[in-house]
Parts: structure tokens; C-alpha cells; sequence
């Protein structure tokens, strides 16, 4: 062999590693890490974030100290992308949702898995295991059970119109075991690509128990193949797992009866159930939106019998959580069009919003061996 030849035969052989590492790289995520969840403590002094790490696509969870403006990472939990957090109401507890995208093909499988906050390091332990991703835990006031949307991983996947029992369910922690489902009844089963013109439910998402009440949010297949539409839920009920047995018929929320409303998302309960924060999406005329243009928005605050807007606009929300006082929140929003996500403290009193500015210390604080990172004064 040539020299050049042999040379050429070196190049072409690291163009072909540059493609591949180029290739492996696109379909590990991301390039910069991203939040994509919160949860406040119940005393308001934390706020617990799910981020999703660049590249791998692997998720952590890391708490960030409202006082003393501080960002720590909570263990990992091997390739796993960890979301949904939500905290006990103590405070002594948090449950997410792990998801396994990419090793675990042809499914997506997902677990719930709890950790004890009091102590430090302390390992997650997986509570439920082999369920698919619309999982949206969280615990019952007696931090006893998790209410979660419960779905089975299914091989093959059902074909159009198949109806997936995809439905509320309660979790004993101390036994591992599903103690409730929803009744099969078509109202709490999730259906896939349902092909009927009806208004029918199709799923619900973010079951969020008070002392009295279950809240969810449901998602409805459009009446006569229009937009599939969320509102909110209400089974009303004296909380406890005794008593959702047979006593389950739901009814739709005030929150959902006013007519210029698309959609209500991401709601947060306190936990009497008197106050709620969501997202609403306003209804819009078909053709009245340009193309790539957002829906008008708007954070509301319900106080049971009023609802008061605390931003409107084009944003994109993606998540809120309101203090148990019902004084302040917590939200993810994105408020332009280049989705740049950030976290902000809200004022529900004074409507105003804090930029709490965490999204840019993300790789900062992944480089941390510390795993920890000090914020400093928030602009």
C-alpha cells in the first residue's frame, strides 16, 4: 500500500467516526440541559425541578433553596430521566416519575420511585415498576398511598380506536401493590386514537388529591372530530381509599365552564381545595391565529368562586405549583417565541412574577462534583 493511499484511507476513516459520533450524538437529546417540571415544598422554602441533562437525555432532580438562593442535585437514578416531582404533604418525601426512553426499547417504560428528603443521599426506591409515561404521581393528604394515572406496557400496541385501561389508580406504599382503579367505565379509561365524532374522555393527566376532593385534569375527544380540549375534573369525594370505592362519578369543574376557554393545564391544588392555579388557553376562531402563532394565554388564580388572570400573553406554560397558603406559586414558563424556559416566583396577591434566572446556571451546576451551586442575588 501507498502512502498515499494509506492516507487517504486515514482520512476517509475519520470522517466516517466524526458521522457516526455526529449521528449517536443527535439521538441522545438535546444539546443544552432544559427544566421540565417543578414542584414547591409544602412550607414554600423549596422548589423541587426535573432536568433533562444534554445529550444523554437522562433527567435529574435538584432542589433549589428560595431563601438561600441555592441549587443541589439529588442522586441520579442510573440512565434514568427522572420528572413529575411531587412532594408528600410533610414535606418529608418527594415521588417521580422514572422514565427509560432510549435502552429501553421497543418501550417506554417508566417507574415511581420515592425519596426521603430528611435524609442527605439518600437512595430513590422504586415503589412501581413496568408502567408507561402518563404516570403524573402524587401522594394522598396521609402521604400513605400515590394516586397516579396507571398504564400497562403493551406488546403490540393497541391499534386505533383499542382502548388502553389507562386510568386513575392508588398505590400502597407500604405493600407495593395497586389497591384502586377506576372503574372501566369509558369516562376513566384512556383511549387511543378514538375514531368516534362523540365527546368522550380520553385521558387524564396530574391527579391532585385535597382533603375532600380529587381534582384531574381530562382530556376530551372533540365533539364531531374537532381539537382534542382539557378541563378540569372533580370527584367528589371525602379523600381516602376507602371511600373511592363506589363513590367515583365525576363532575366538571367551574374552572371549565366558561366558553372562551380551548384548554386548562398544569393545575395545582392547595390542599382544602378552595384555591387553584392552572394555565388557560384561550378559544380562538379557526383562521384567526398566523401560522406558527401561539394562542392567547393566561396564569389564572381561582379562589373558589372568582378567577383572576396573573399574566396574559403568548407564553407557554409548563407546570405550576401554588403554596398551601394560597398567597404564592411557583411556574415554569417560557414567555417568548424562542421557548427559553425559566422558573418564576409568583406573588398571587400583588400579580407579580420573579425570574428566578436558573435555567443559564444549569451546566454550571452539572459540573459541580459538589452537586451543589450557589445562585446569589436573583436580578
Amino acid at each position: 500500500m501507498s502512502r498515499q493511499t494509506a492516507r487517504w484511507l486515514w482520512i476517509c476513516w475519520i470522517i466516517a467516526v466524526g458521522i457516526n459520533a455526529s449521528d449517536a450524538a443527535a439521538q441522545r437529546g438535546p444539546t443544552r440541559p432544559a427544566i421540565m417540571g417543578i414542584a414547591a415544598s409544602p412550607d414554600g422554602k423549596h422548589i423541587a425541578l426535573a432536568i433533562v441533562q444534554a445529550q444523554a437525555g437522562h433527567g435529574r432532580i435538584a432542589i433549589y433553596s428560595v431563601a438561600e438562593k441555592r441549587l443541589r442535585l439529588l442522586p441520579a437514578f442510573g440512565d434514568w430521566n427522572l420528572r413529575q416531582p411531587s412532594y408528600s404533604r410533610d414535606g418529608r418525601s418527594l415521588v417521580v416519575a422514572a422514565h427509560c426512553w432510549n435502552t429501553c426499547l421497543p418501550h417506554n417504560e417508566s417507574k415511581l420511585l420515592t425519596l426521603n428528603m430528611l435524609v442527605p443521599r439518600s437512595p430513590w426506591r422504586v415503589v412501581v415498576e413496568g408502567l408507561d409515561s402518563r404516570t403524573a404521581p402524587s401522594f394522598t393528604p396521609d402521604g400513605s398511598h400515590i394516586l397516579f394515572s396507571f398504564g400497562k406496557l403493551y406488546d403490540p400496541a393497541p391499534t386505533e380506536g383499542d382502548v388502553a385501561l389507562h386510568r386513575l389508580s392508588l398505590l400502597s406504599i407500604s405493600s407495593g401493590q395497586v389497591v384502586w382503579t377506576a372503574p372501566d367505565s369509558g369516562e376513566f379509561a384512556y383511549i387511543y386514537s378514538p375514531t368516534t365524532a362523540t365527546d368522550k374522555v380520553i385521558g387524564f393527566y396530574g391527579p391532585r388529591p385535597t382533603d375532600k376532593t380529587l381534582y384531574s385534569e381530562a382530556r376530551r375527544a372533540g365533539v364531531g372530530g374537532s381539537a382534542s380540549r382539557s378541563i378540569a375534573y372533580e370527584l367528589p369525594v371525602p379523600f381516602s381509599p376507602e371511600n373511592l370505592n363506589g363513590n367515583t362519578s365525576p363532575r366538571i369543574s367551574n374552572l371549565s365552564l366558561r366558553n372562551d376557554l380551548e384548554e386548562i393545564n398544569y393545575l395545582s391544588v392547595t390542599p382544602d381545595g378552595r384555591q387553584a392555579l392552572y394555565l388557560a388557553t384561550v378559544k380562538e376562531p379557526a383562521g384567526s391565529r398566523p401560522p406558527g402563532k401561539r394562542n392567547q394565554s393566561s396564569i389564572e388564580h381561582w379562589d373558589g368562586s372568582r378567577v383572576t388572570k396573573i399574566l396574559e400573553g403568548t407564553f407557554r406554560a409548563g407546570g405550576t405549583s401554588i403554596h398551601p397558603n394560597g398567597n404564592s406559586a411557583a411556574a415554569l414558563l417560557s414567555l417568548n417565541e424562542t421557548d427559553e424556559w425559566d422558573v418564576f416566583l409568583v406573588d398571587l396577591r400583588s400579580k407579580q412574577l420573579q425570574q428566578l434566572h436558573i435555567k443559564s446556571l444549569l451546566p454550571r451546576l452539572l459540573a459541580e462534583k459538589s452537586g451543589e451551586l450557589a445562585v446569589g442575588p436573583v436580578p
